[in-house]
């Protein structure tokens, strides 16, 4: 192929391969090429719907409470006045399927294991209380109240705990002690501690 027949050859390739996108682009003006696409979407509208359902159903199986430890009142010795301090542990289900709250316990720094606390025991606020299991089901809520002094005048030896003897591992303690729920199918749930409740233990501990 000459020179000449090359460049001829060149340009007669481009006319074709331009005519023929041309007639591509006409061909999917039609019914039948708006079908095609059709398909596909309904394909994957299919699959994007059948995930959807996967994953609320996989949601609907999951255990979901909201748990808090801030401070608040009670009704004291007068039924009708509400002026008793007490720091309060509120746990909520959220979600869909039930959920059986068994015990709750708190972990602090330098002391090992779980400790079991028990405030319920206390007449003040016992009636308050929710009684241990409790099971709830969807938006119910359940209740522990721990009275003020609970911590430097209930527990019978107040520095094993919070309140240490020694000044720098108290604040530690009150400033990173963790509370969690443990459930009857072994998942735990973190309780999330104001700053207000550190500031009032830490507030304390200095006045003692």
């Amino acid at each position: 192929m000459t020179h000449y027949h090359y460049i001829a050859w060149r340009h007669f390739g481009r006319l074709i391969l331009v005519k023929r996108q041309h007639m591509n682009i006409q061909s999917c003006e039609t019914w039948e090429c708006i079908n095609s696409f059709a398909n596909w979407l309904s394909a994957f509208g299919t699959i994007l719907i059948s995930g959807i359902a996967l994953w609320l159903s996989v949601q609907d199986r999951r255990i979901y409470v909201s748990a808090n430890l801030s401070l608040g009142f009670i009704p004291g010795d007068d039924p009708l006045v509400v002026n008793r301090r007490v720091y309060i542990l509120e746990f909520t289900n959220i979600g869909h399927r039930p959920v059986t709250i068994s015990s709750h316990y708190w972990y602090l720094p330098f002391r090992k294991g779980k400790s079991f606390l028990m405030p319920n025991l206390d007449s003040r606020v016992s009636h308050f209380c929710s009684k241990f299991p409790i099971e709830l089901t969807d938006g119910k809520t359940g209740h522990i109240f721990y009275p003020e002094d609970f911590f430097s005048s209930v527990l019978d030896e107040p520095h094993k705990f919070l309140f240490h003897e020694n000044t720098l591992v108290a604040w530690l303690r009150i400033n990173f002690f963790k509370v969690k729920l443990s459930t009857s199918v072994g998942k735990l749930i973190n309780v999330n501690v104001s700053k207000q409740v550190r500031k009032k233990l830490w507030k304390i501990y200095r006045a003692a």
